[in-house]
């Protein structure tokens, strides 16, 4: 028996794993708004801010931190990460998280606040 879903609108059948994948998907867009919400809680900024193009020091900060976490604990690609950014390219993404392993090499303020927000994402995604 082969499990299958049909696409509204178009009439399109998808097998199982398909459907699978998308629901996957959506259950790390989910985690993915559940991140950015703790970064932002945790460092007093409006979720609206990064996810816009501001370049400030502090927006760009919680901007990686939360791009970083994402790619630790979703699956969404380099390029949906982007899209959850206001349609960021891959390769920002990509920067990100090499800026945020760069700085946690050397910075003893900035790895505190890492792991403070780490630990409230997990929380947090326990819960969710």
């Amino acid at each position: 028996m082969r499990l299958t879903t049909q696409l509204p609108y178009q009439g399109i059948q998808l097998a199982a794993p398909y459907c699978k994948r998308s629901s996957m998907i959506k259950d790390d867009r989910k985690k993915a708004e559940v991140i950015k919400r703790v970064v932002c809680s945790y460092l007093g900024l409006q979720q609206s801010l990064i996810v816009s193009r501001g370049r400030k020091g502090h927006i760009v900060e919680a901007r990686q931190m939360a791009m970083y976490f994402i790619r630790k604990y979703t699956r969404l690609s380099f390029k949906q990460t982007g899209l959850e950014f206001g349609g960021l390219d891959h390769s920002t993404v990509i920067h990100a998280t090499h800026m945020v392993n760069n700085t946690l090499s050397y910075d003893k303020l900035y790895i505190r606040k890492f792991k403070d927000v780490e630990n409230k994402i997990k929380q947090e995604l326990i819960i969710a």
